[in-house]
């Protein structure tokens, strides 16, 4: 921005340290010192970035200023200490009914903390859902690997198995055999009936009943006779 866009209130503060010099070496000395400011805030207004001495460049551009001013005001020999330089109220002009440059300059500045302001959302939206996609996806991949062990595990748990059923079926083949029958048939018969009569003079029978049991209360049921017909009287 153009600094003639600018409307700035700058207070100077100063001290007479050099009563004779400011009396008597000059004859308005009070308004040299004035021309003096102006000319070096036009000076360094020209020379530095206006947006950043509107925002957080203010206090440095007080200091330069104090500093020019003060050796502007050694060179002519004003005899005064400049102890304060201030910059109050800079802003752009309110301009006229039909050219409203405060109004613009506001909407400039308007959208750029609008922009400045959804970059750091996006900043935080990206700090908030990376570290969840990672959490995410390691907790994916631990639940694979869990997955994968156990599932390794369990087939090296049926190999070794196998391996000592296969040396226990070439010690005995037939205890194996028989053993692996009646294993097979007490887990398949868990629930069912069992009889086993073992009489003396004979050779020992064992009787499996897998039928279900038929409850009692069907057996106790009674079943009245039929009645014959009587003979008529």
């Amino acid at each position: 921005m153009p600094v003639n866009l600018l409307t700035v209130s700058i207070p100077v503060q100063y001290l007479i340290r050099d009563l004779r010099a400011w009396a008597y070496q000059h004859g308005e000395p009070r308004l040299l010192l004035e021309r003096l400011a102006n000319r070096e805030v036009v000076r360094y207004m020209a020379s530095v970035d206006i947006e950043t001495i509107m925002s957080d460049g203010r206090q440095q551009a007080a200091r330069d200023l104090r500093s020019t001013i003060q050796a502007a005001a050694d060179k002519v020999g004003l005899g005064a200490e400049i102890i304060y330089v201030g910059l109050q109220d800079i802003h752009p002009p309110i301009g006229t009914k039909e050219l409203k440059v405060a109004e613009a300059y506001e909407k400039v500045i308007g959208a750029e903390q609008e922009k400045e302001a959804r970059i750091l959302e996006a900043d935080a939206y990206a700090l908030e859902t990376v570290p969840t996609a990672k959490a995410a996806a390691e907790k994916t991949l631990n639940d694979s690997r869990s997955v994968s062990a156990q599932k390794v595990a369990e087939a090296s748990g049926r190999a070794t198995q196998f391996a000592s059923q296969l040396q226990a079926f070439r010690t005995a083949p037939g205890v194996f055999t028989a053993r692996n029958h009646l294993e097979t048939f007490a887990r398949a018969s868990a629930g069912s009936r069992k009889i086993v009569i073992l009489p003396t003079n004979t050779q020992d029978v064992l009787l499996f009943n897998l039928e279900d049991k038929i409850r009692q209360d069907l057996l106790d049921v009674t079943i009245e006779p039929v009645k014959k017909d009587e003979p008529k009287k």
